[in-house]
């Protein structure tokens, strides 16, 4: 079956996933690079000719005929997917792998788009509830979870009596970094050698997180996790909305504590640790609970670290498997009517 995977990242994980079905990857601005990536950020004008440019493009350019499928990469990949199902008569079926679900406001033309799609799947539980709420049972949704590298991170050893916490993310509001400050804080009132290392994407926020780099909150940007998950003991996401967050299973691999609030879809795992590392996206509760977890002894703090590891490693994060379930999902999906 003929697909196109209309792209906008794209994210390693769906990368790997349309190349299992053997999609023709296809970026939804047509042309793409790091420089045109930047501008689209930082310029709302250049920004929308890009969309115009590449919008015309697709409604007006050849594009194969025999395309039977149109696999998109989020629902910003979605106007651009209608216009090819028009042309040519596919089928859509979403990754539902971003923040498309978190406040949808339900336009007339973002109805069109979701009354085009043929299928969904979803990258946690918590997305599929979320589509079911906006939508109910209209389309069939398949919860496929994204996949980590088990041997780059299960031989780490983090430093379990270390004050340090790490988080990893792009710097964007829906991933928490407005909150970032104020629970550093409340944290370092009771625990006064606390450090937090905010790793991650830079973004136009960036130099707002760098004003407040003094007394142990330091901001290294995009690096690797490893080192810094080797030196901490928690891994910290205070998202706002994050429809799964590898990271999160990342530092679980390596024995570091997550703590993470109910809005992030890897809250599923993290709670077969212990639910009491999943809290609200509140400042105070999300610093109560790693002061918490820092004054635990060392005992309670290895079997914590020990019972992280042991859900993070399950085959269900292993490349193979999820790739074999995405296979499964995606032809129960375009099989259909």
């Amino acid at each position: 079956m003929k697909t196109m995977f209309l792209y906008r990242g794209p994210h390693p994980v769906h990368e790997a996933w349309a190349e299992s079905v053997r999609a023709i990857p296809f970026h939804y601005r047509v042309v793409n690079n790091r420089l045109l990536e930047k501008f689209d950020s930082y310029s709302v004008y250049f920004r929308w000719f890009r969309k115009k440019i590449s919008r015309f493009f697709f409604k007006h350019c050849p594009i194969d005929n025999n395309l039977e499928v149109i696999l998109s990469e989020g629902g910003d990949c979605l106007p651009e997917a209608t216009i090819l199902k028009r042309r040519l008569n596919s089928k859509i079926v979403l990754i539902a792998g971003d923040p498309t679900f978190f406040n949808l406001k339900m336009t007339k033309q973002i109805k069109e788009y979701f009354d085009n799609l043929h299928g969904i799947i979803a990258v946690s539980e918590m997305v599929k509830a979320d589509i079911e709420k906006l939508f109910g049972k209209r389309f069939p949704i398949e919860v496929v979870h994204p996949f980590i590298f088990h041997e780059k991170f299960s031989r780490l050893k983090p430093d379990l009596e270390s004050n340090n916490l790490v988080f990893t993310a792009a710097h964007l509001p829906i991933k928490g970094i407005e909150l970032l400050p104020k629970i550093f804080t409340m944290v370092k009132k009771e625990v006064s050698n606390v450090r937090l290392f905010v790793l991650g994407r830079e973004s136009k926020y960036t130099w707002w997180l760098k004003s407040f780099s003094s007394g142990g909150f330091q901001v290294i940007g995009f690096t690797k996790i490893e080192p810094y998950l080797q030196k901490s003991s928690i891994l910290v996401h205070p998202a706002l909305y994050d429809t799964f967050s590898i990271a999160v299973i990342e530092a679980m691999a390596s024995g570091v504590i997550p703590i993470v609030t109910e809005k992030t879809g890897a809250k599923e795992a993290v709670k077969n640790v212990s639910e009491r590392l999943v809290v609200k996206p509140d400042p105070k509760l999300i610093a109560d609970r790693i002061i918490e977890v820092l004054s635990l002894p060392h005992e309670e703090k290895l079997k914590l670290s020990s019972l992280c590891r042991k859900e993070a490693l399950k085959t269900k994060y292993t490349k193979e498997y999820s790739v074999s379930r995405f296979m499964a999902a995606f032809n129960r999906l375009v099989g259909g009517k």
